[in-house]
């Protein structure tokens, strides 16, 4: 089995949540603040829009007992891009685009099998983020994000509003300071910059 990857997914091991987290998988399903919880049988995911609520969901976890980063790697849960995989290396997970361009993510040594998501996915709702916006027609908003559609596909994709997450202060809860838009690559870059060279 994998799990499926959207936005920011955080993936955790289900035999890491039984040991760690208080009230093992059921208290970690419960403190999920959103309907975005699923598992594979060994693997776990919750998925976020926003850096500052996946930096909430981290220090949960971390204050529940799990390790973020440690020598570059991740050690007790990855962040996973939906565009471009793990931020940082990660030992126990294999991950692969499929045909329908979804991240999934495995626990290493086990087969792909089918995939698990949430109860509320369907394959339309996939969120797409995108950092370009050339070729796109503005739709309006959703939350913090920007909604485009893609002129020759029809697909819609989103990018972050400019301004909604500070570049510099997107760890430390600060208030958004720039107008810029910045890429989501930028977003996730600045929200992990805290994990790289553990």
């Amino acid at each position: 089995m994998s799990v499926l990857v959207t936005a920011i997914t955080l993936v955790m091991k289900n035999a890491d949540i039984e040991t760690k987290f208080s009230g093992g998988l059921n208290g970690f399903r419960s403190c999920v603040p959103n309907g975005t919880f699923g598992t594979d049988g060994n693997l776990c995911r919750v998925s976020f829009m926003n850096p500052a609520d996946v930096e909430s969901f981290v220090n949960l976890l971390v204050k529940n007992g799990f390790n973020d980063a440690q020598g570059g790697q991740w050690k007790d849960f990855a962040v996973v891009d939906q565009n471009n995989g793990p931020t940082l290396p990660c030992s126990w997970i294999e991950w692969a685009m499929n045909d329908d361009r979804r991240l999934l993510v495995w626990l290493k040594g086990h087969p792909i099998g089918e995939v698990a998501t949430f109860p509320a996915w369907t394959p339309k709702d996939q969120l797409t983020l995108v950092e370009d916006t050339k070729g796109l027609d503005f739709v309006g908003t959703k939350g913090n994000l920007l909604v485009f559609r893609d002129k020759k596909s029809g697909e819609i994709r989103y990018t972050p509003k400019p301004g909604s997450i500070s570049e510099t202060g997107v760890l430390e809860g600060k208030k958004a300071t720039t107008s810029a838009g910045i890429s989501f690559q930028t977003l996730v870059s600045n929200l992990l910059g805290r994990f790289r060279g553990k």
